[in-house]
């Protein structure tokens, strides 16, 4: 017996890799070539179609142009932060104060925010911006001349949500494609599987049978591959509340 896909649990790329590496497998297997083909070609269709959607997700040409700006705005947080703890030795003593309360809210909001995902870091960056900006924090900005390093990480963070929101505008035409692309190869997949054995029941070979026990092999290794990643995310997830 073939081993059951959960196709749910795996993500995009899991599952696409499960298929290649099938079609692989049915590929370099010994059983008859015509049934080979028939297998082969009953997936073919739904696979280069999948394929193609993916390739067009990842391919997204803003994907570049939001991890650059990403990279800036870590900059402007590390420059605004490394000058304001710079402050907090000042030989004036009211900079001083002003800048170690500014290095407090930049501890309570995250002191190593910039090594988040973009989610979580967004959010941190507009929560210490929006802070920094009322008083009394306001007050301590203009004492220390931080306003500058401020603005310019006010103005990264801005530029990083416009080209993100673009950039998820952009994948939300692909991602249909990839639903629907995918739940077409599972439907041919679990055909196919099924095929192989109602073939192995009623004209039983060692042939098909090694072509099962390597089928098996892979759903068992990318069910793993999932069932770690799920792991970890919770794991994170944890961590985190």
């Amino acid at each position: 017996m073939i081993k059951p896909i959960f196709s749910r649990y795996l993500s995009s790329d899991e599952f696409y890799t499960l298929v290649k590496n099938i079609k692989t497998t049915i590929n370099a297997s010994s059983i008859e070539q015509a049934f080979k083909e028939k297998l082969i070609s009953r997936l073919d269709t739904a696979f280069f179609n999948y394929e193609s959607a993916l390739n067009r997700l990842k391919k997204n040409p803003l994907t570049l142009v939001k991890e650059e700006s990403d990279g800036t705005r870590d900059l402007r947080f590390l420059g605004f932060r490394t000058f304001t703890e710079a402050l907090t030795y000042h030989w004036d003593e009211e900079k001083r104060k002003a800048a170690t309360e500014i290095a407090e809210i930049i501890r309570r909001h995250g002191w190593s925010l910039h090594n988040e995902g973009y989610t979580i870091q967004s959010a941190s960056i507009n929560a210490l911006t929006n802070e920094l900006q009322k008083e009394p924090a306001a007050s301590l900005i203009q004492k220390t001349e931080t306003q500058e390093w401020l603005n310019q990480l006010i103005a990264a963070q801005t530029a990083f949500e416009t080209t993100s929101n673009e950039s998820d505008e952009l994948d939300a035409k692909e991602k249909p494609l990839i639903t629907s692309g995918r739940k077409a190869l599972y439907k041919d997949l679990s055909a196919t599987l099924s095929f192989i054995e109602s073939q192995a029941e009623f004209n039983p070979s060692d042939d098909l049978n090694r072509l099962i026990d390597n089928i098996n092999q892979i759903i068992t290794g990318i069910a793993a591959s999932a069932k770690a990643r799920n792991t970890r995310r919770n794991s994170d997830e944890v961590v985190q509340e």
